[in-house]
């Protein structure tokens, strides 16, 4: 699995964070074929990154039932900075 990554550093309503986080299941997943599935892991608030104070979401990423990675997903509580990466394992 290639790592993926997707930051931005400009307003933006929870819509918008919804629609990024979308798109890079989308995108993940026609990079590595149909098998590709993701579980949620964890989700946190008020967690630190960055300099930022907000929301994490984490997703186990699958190919069948072996974990090839995870997704990560983090926005300010601001809603003018998120970042979506992913980390292979």
């Amino acid at each position: 699995m290639e790592h993926y990554e997707f930051e931005l550093n400009e307003n933006f309503d929870k819509a918008d964070f919804l629609n990024y986080l979308s798109d890079a299941i989308v995108e993940i997943s026609a990079s590595n074929g149909d098998s590709i599935t993701f579980e949620m892991a964890e989700t946190t608030v008020n967690t630190s990154m960055n300099g930022h104070v907000g929301l994490f979401k984490k997703y186990r990423i699958l190919n069948g039932a072996e974990l090839i990675g995870y997704l990560e997903a983090f926005k300010n509580n601001q809603s003018n900075y998120l970042i979506i990466y992913t980390n292979p394992i």
